[in-house]
């Protein structure tokens, strides 16, 4: 029997969003993740797939946490939703915390996609 989980998933992912943030997909490195959520390698791993799970959960975890998915999820799905999501999250008075998505969606053109998979 394995070790019980003493974290919750919500907790890495706020932990997780700012370092993505700050570093951007390809330059966060796993030992980040590791000293930013307090969570060790085999934790993460039993959690997330991978480093590319991690970070779709927690760009999924920032737009609904913001009530902004809708914007991204209207039909009919296309790039027309992702302009109008950047349009909003340009046009919040300085709130750099509402720019987050841009700089998550800015680091591939797949994520941006996969967010809009059913």
């Amino acid at each position: 029997m394995g070790r019980p989980k003493n974290f919750s998933r919500e907790e890495v992912l706020e932990k997780a969003i700012p370092v993505f943030w700050k570093h951007g997909f390809s330059d966060t490195s796993l030992q980040e993740l590791e000293r930013a959520t307090g969570v060790n390698k085999s934790g993460l791993y039993s959690e997330f797939r991978d480093k590319e799970d991690l970070f779709v959960a927690c760009l999924r975890y920032y737009l609904e946490s913001q009530e902004k998915r809708g914007l991204l999820t209207k039909e009919p799905l296309g790039w027309k939703n992702v302009e109008a999501f950047s349009r909003t999250a340009l046009s919040t008075k300085g709130n750099s915390r509402d720019a987050f998505p841009l700089t998550l969606c800015g680091s591939s053109l797949s994520f941006r996609m996969r967010l809009m998979e059913p």
